[in-house]
């Protein structure tokens, strides 16, 4: 019998026998380093349980799932036996935060995706766990009509989440051991000294070891990155109520190569864009052409945002036709989703467990709470919100802004008609005022639209030249400072 046997034989009788001691669990979960995941193992094993229990009282009286029901039994019932063993290498090394457990500690993410699949099934199949260490004290309630409650090749799809975390517990168990085998060969450092052989053998189990070890992480990586990537989108699907991409791009439409420069260029504007100016607040009588400015702005300041700086920017536009684009919590959660597209946010992880993992919507106060705890987080973050005055909820909407520029550093920049109560409560609050009119820009960008208009319609291209140009001149002379839809009756 190789050395490397011998020790691994010792190695596991001693687990045994401190698995047996009475005192061995009380001394691990004293210990605060690891103990996480070890309680993690137990109370996964105690679902796990629950689990098989429940699907044999399943299969003695439902008809037509046998399979799935087995599959179930088998897959948990693996999965079961691989935390029970690295249970039993805990106790046998006494302490969860021994260096001979260095995967021990890294083992919570699976553990977790594993007990939330578990809990899913518990669930689905009536099982009420009271989750103490005490198995007696643990109520299971089963209805008395029992129907299985997947349908075809469901079970699959869960039983493939759980197979691959078992997958992680086996190399990492096999890891640990070689650990602990190679500590307890450290022990006969004379012995190994003794013939090259055994040197030899050593050698091989440290390189074993060293393998495994690197599939560990490997699949350890992979493991938490699927993990925080499929969390990831699950927040994002549920905090998500509205697209106002549509809208952007509906006004992108409309928009001309050169239209709005003019205020991209402007003094308040560059001063806004740099952190000098906090906020504007751009008004304009009805078909100014508020929308399309704001959706260059916002195509702008996206620019502006380079992705490997800190600086985050997003927007909204409230639309009387879109019962969802109407409210403030809707502006609210569409930002907070724009804001952890690309990375989750804490905060917003925060308020999804606060809210039952998903399973409750946001209440409003917790919405404005949560971004502005978002906010505090970047260096500068740019909101445009376009038409104010389609919102349905507009004291409500004026008191969240005033409340995020009082306490955030952001870069506000909004747009509406100029209404009294609009102007009375963004005046006191907004850094900078400014007005659409026939004056400024917004002239010169209603001639392009104009001109658009009558190159791009089928029936005027054939007219002459000065019959178009007499056209143009007449309708810009009457839109005083607004835009106009060029449409003709049908002949």
């Amino acid at each position: 019998m190789s050395v490397f046997h011998c020790l691994a034989k010792k190695a596991t009788h001693n687990a045994y026998n401190c698995f047996s001691s009475s005192n061995s669990l009380d001394t691990f979960f004293r210990n605060m380093d690891g103990v996480s995941a070890a309680a993690s193992i137990i109370q996964v094993i105690q679902i796990s349980e629950q689990v098989i229990s429940a699907c044999y009282q399943y299969y003695r009286s439902v008809k037509g799932a046998k399979k799935d029901i087995l599959d179930i039994i088998n897959h948990v019932g693996g999965l079961k036996s691989t935390l029970e063993n690295l249970r039993l290498l805990i106790d046998s090394v006494g302490d969860p935060a021994d260096p001979r457990l260095p995967h021990l500690a890294r083992l919570d993410v699976p553990l977790k995706s594993c007990q939330s699949e578990l809990q899913s099934i518990a669930n689905k199949l009536h099982v009420n766990p009271a989750m103490n260490f005490n198995l007696a004290d643990v109520k299971v309630s089963i209805p008395r009509q029992l129907t299985w409650p997947w349908k075809e090749k469901e079970v699959e799809k869960i039983l493939a989440v759980i197979e691959k975390q078992k997958t992680v517990f086996i190399l990492a168990l096999g890891g640990d051991t070689l650990e602990a085998v190679l500590s307890i060969q450290d022990t006969v450092e004379g012995v190994r000294n003794t013939t090259t052989s055994i040197q030899e053998t050593v050698e091989g189990v440290r390189n074993a070891a060293t393998s495994i070890q690197e599939t560990v992480a490997e699949v350890w990586s992979s493991t938490e990155a699927t993990a925080m990537s499929q969390r990831h989108a699950k927040v994002l699907d549920w905090i998500k109520l509205s697209d106002p991409s549509s809208n952007h791009n509906a006004a992108r439409k409309k928009h001309q190569p050169t239209t709005g420069e003019w205020f991209l260029q402007s003094e308040q504007f560059v001063a806004w864009l740099e952190g000098r100016i906090p906020s504007i607040w751009v008004h304009g009588i009805p078909g100014a052409g508020k929308t399309i400015l704001c959706s260059t702005v916002i195509d702008h300041v996206a620019e502006f945002c380079k992705p490997d700086s800190c600086q985050r920017h997003a927007y909204f536009y409230f639309d009387f036709n879109d019962a969802n684009k109407r409210t403030v919590t809707g502006m609210l959660r569409s930002i907070l989703q724009q804001l952890s597209a690309v990375n989750l946010c804490p905060e917003l992880d925060r308020l999804y467990q606060q809210c039952g993992e998903g399973n409750h919507e946001p209440r409003l106060e917790a919405l404005v709470e949560t971004l502005i705890l978002l906010l505090s987080s970047s260096d500068r973050t740019f909101l445009v919100l376009d038409a104010l005055d389609e919102c349905s909820e507009r004291d409500e909407l004026l008191d969240v802004i005033a409340r995020i520029l009082t306490e955030s550093q952001v870069g506000v920049l909004a747009t509406s008609r100029n209404e009294r109560n609009i102007a009375e409560s963004l005046q006191g609050a907004v850094a900078n005022v400014t007005c659409l009119g026939h004056d400024d820009g917004v002239a010169d960008d209603i001639s392009l639209h104009v001109h658009r208009c009558l190159q791009e319609d089928k029936r005027l291209k054939g007219w002459p030249p000065t019959i178009k140009q007499e056209i143009q001149e007449a309708l810009i002379d009457g839109t005083h400072g607004m835009y106009i839809s060029l449409e003709l009756e049908p002949s």
